[in-house]
């Protein structure tokens, strides 16, 4: 799901002057457009105004220019862009506080002081709620609440690697109907990062609303470590630097929105021996017989359909009894883990649609 930057080039035609005014070169940080200590989507918003909408002056050119090439143009705000999506990196001094190594037109005469960080808005969020529980697999929808359309925005949604993995993203109803020029998803193991830039003109705006409904993130839920994890929003998360959770409105103002997590998701696994089809925690003959019954004579209940799918493809079927009978009495192989051997255990196999509702494991 990404929608490309070669959308942006399609300006990159346009004839924009450089700043040629020689001034003081002081200390500043490569793409901070806003000179507020950080790098995010909120300086892509004030250069493309810059750029495109004559809003006055650059606070720093310097560090405006985000590729050092001594003018400012798309390629800048190609590369703030991908600076923020961790897919490319500043040139020097980079995010740091630093002089220009390239002797240039361009100035900065404002200090570069530390980062000043917004105050967390109790009327826009990020959350994570859940959506569909199939057991293995948990499905969680992504909304937001924003009293102001947006220019942009990003996010991280974090879990623990040790209990989940994405399976899928997906985009959700409000999304999809307002789709961006520029919109980046990544998978990393321990989450899924969000980047958004509506427009590379700054003439689309995301609408404002309740709980609009973004993505739908799958997980797949490990059962064989069953424990208590959280999905949330953050600003951990990313592929070269940490993405922020932040929003940015039409006015250009950089949102820090409140993190509303799913917590907890709780993991707690069917616990069986494969083998015991009857449920009377032996394994001998009168399972394979129970099974066989099961299987063409009559419909009676199997306690725990996965102690029973003897060679573990996921079906109930005639090598199931046949296996178990060959191991009983022709030396045959032992039935898949867990079984008499390995002990109470879950099931390895999580995307099958066996279950079981009464094993005898504690």
């Amino acid at each position: 799901m990404k929608y490309s930057l070669v959308l942006f080039l399609f300006v990159s035609f346009c004839c924009l002057d450089s700043v040629s005014a020689q001034q003081t070169n002081g200390e500043f940080r490569r793409g901070d457009c806003l000179v507020d200590g950080h790098i995010d989507m909120a300086d892509a918003v004030h250069l493309i105004d810059f750029l495109f909408n004559s809003t006055g002056p650059l606070d720093c050119p310097d560090a405006c220019d985000a590729n050092d090439d001594a003018v400012h143009d798309v390629g800048d705000l190609i590369v703030i862009v991908n600076s923020v999506t961790g897919f490319a990196t500043l040139p020097a001094p980079g995010t740091t506080c630093g002089f220009d190594p390239t002797d240039d037109a361009l100035f900065c005469d404002v200090p570069c002081d530390p980062p000043i960080d917004p105050v967390t808005s109790p009327d826009h969020s990020i959350e994570v709620s859940l959506e569909n529980d199939q057991g293995t697999s948990v499905t969680m929808a992504v909304t937001m609440d924003t009293p102001d359309p947006l220019l942009a925005f990003t996010f991280g949604i974090c879990h623990d690697s040790n209990q989940l993995s994405v399976l899928s993203v997906t985009e959700a109803i409000d999304f999809s109907q307002n789709l961006p020029d520029f919109s980046e998803v990544t998978l990393l193991s321990d989450g899924v990062t969000v980047a958004v830039l509506m427009s590379a003109l700054n003439a689309l705006l995301f609408p404002a609303g309740s709980g609009l409904e973004l993505f739908d993130i799958e997980y797949q839920v490990d059962p064989l470590n069953p424990a208590t994890s959280s999905i949330c929003p953050c600003d951990i998360l990313g592929p070269g630097v940490p993405l922020p959770l932040q929003l940015v409105s039409q006015t250009g103002t950089s949102i820090l929105p409140s993190a509303i997590c799913y917590d907890p998701i709780i993991v707690d696994p069917a616990f069986f021996t494969r083998g015991d089809c009857n449920g009377d925690g032996g394994f001998n003959v009168a399972d394979a017989v129970y099974l066989l019954g099961y299987l063409f004579v009559s419909p009676t209940v199997l306690p725990c359909e996965d102690a029973s799918d003897i060679n573990d493809d996921g079906g109930l079927d005639i090598s199931d009894p046949v296996n178990f009978l060959a191991y009983l009495f022709a030396g045959g192989a032992p039935p898949a883990v867990p079984n008499q051997i390995s002990g109470c255990g879950a099931d390895p196999t999580t995307n099958d649609p066996l279950g079981c509702d009464g094993g005898t494991c504690p």
